[in-house]
């Protein structure tokens, strides 16, 4: 009941619905800021398709520029832009895309699938995206002309598209390093009247999301039977009221369900609770968590709220895709 709500960007206090959202964000991020200098300039932009559970879905790529054996960026955006028709080339979450390609990858952005969060829900979305079948999605960008998936295919996703981004590997052994930002291992909603503290007579449940309850497939012990604990990363911010312990009001707080308790789950390290990025605690080498003071919006990770400027922090995009490029890619 609670992924309808997990959008590329917070939603306003002014804003009731998700349509209403939907719409004003289609005005908002109609246009595509540049970000700071990259490397080198990125290349062409293309569209593709792929399948999932019978349906056709499209992807919006960007080729390195002078594509030749080009390892691969894959972008997952929020649940919340299911609905929203303006997901392609210009909204705002393609500006990972062209960062990345400007760095080197052949790198796409994928139309949404997925409405329920449990692991049996969140698994199938992952499998129809990096299965070996020659109509997912890293199947259709690995026969690209220009790329070679043996360099590394790097899979990196915001709110549930950074639910399904860890679950890559388990699907596809391509798969060499992921970020989740603002994404957890619980089900959001713990305040919620379909909460685990809630009995299950009494809960007002409108499927099987239950709020507070564990996705272990998410824990670091599932995951790292697929893909080592040093290639992974994720963020949690401590004012996100989805995965940041608080209610969707903010006026409760609560530390079984807080960033802290789900970074340390999430990523298998642990560090202390007032230190913000965890990046390189002992063991991870650039790898682990942060839990910056920011909300559940996707635009915080790539400028500055204050001066507009990149963002330059360590959990922020620029530093996330270089990331992504020491972790995830062979030589």
């Amino acid at each position: 009941m609670f992924s309808v709500f997990l959008a590329v960007a917070a939603i306003p206090p002014s804003v009731t619905t998700v349509e209403e959202w939907t719409r004003a964000e289609a005005v908002n991020t109609r246009h595509v800021k540049p970000l700071s200098a990259a490397p080198n300039p990125a290349g062409v932009q293309f569209t593709a398709s792929w399948m999932s559970n019978g349906t056709s879905k499209r992807m919006w790529g960007m080729e390195p520029s002078n594509a030749h054996n080009a390892p691969v960026y894959i972008h997952l955006v929020g649940g919340g832009a299911q609905v929203a028709p303006w997901i392609s080339n210009e909204t705002v979450a393609f500006q990972a895309v062209r960062l990345a390609a400007a760095q080197g990858f052949m790198a796409v952005l994928l139309e949404p699938i997925g409405s329920q969060l449990g692991c049996s829900h969140i698994e199938q979305n992952a499998r129809d995206m990096f299965g070996t079948q020659a109509t997912s999605a890293i199947s259709v960008v690995c026969s690209r002309p220009g790329t070679d998936c043996s360099r590394g295919v790097t899979v990196h996703g915001f709110s549930e598209g950074g639910m399904q981004a860890p679950l890559a590997p388990k699907f596809n052994p391509l798969v060499t390093a992921t970020v989740a930002w603002s994404a957890g291992t619980i089900i959001p909603g713990w305040n919620s009247s379909c909460s685990v503290l809630v009995p299950p007579a009494q809960r007002q449940c409108e499927n099987s999301d239950v709020g507070g309850a564990t996705l272990e497939c998410l824990t670091d012990e599932a995951l790292s039977q697929y893909l080592d604990r040093s290639k992974r990363r994720m963020v949690i911010g401590r004012d996100d009221t989805y995965y940041g312990g608080w209610n969707f009001g903010r006026t409760a707080f609560n530390h079984t369900y807080d960033y802290e308790t789900q970074c340390r789950a999430g990523s298998g390290y642990t560090c202390p609770r007032d230190q913000i990025n965890c990046f390189n605690t002992e063991g991870a080498n650039g790898a682990g968590y942060s839990t910056p003071v920011i909300e559940h919006n996707f635009e915080v990770y790539l400028t500055n709220a204050t001066t507009g400027a990149p963002n330059t922090q360590p959990w922020g995009l620029n530093a996330t895709i270089y990331w992504l490029v020491t972790a995830g890619v062979s030589r």
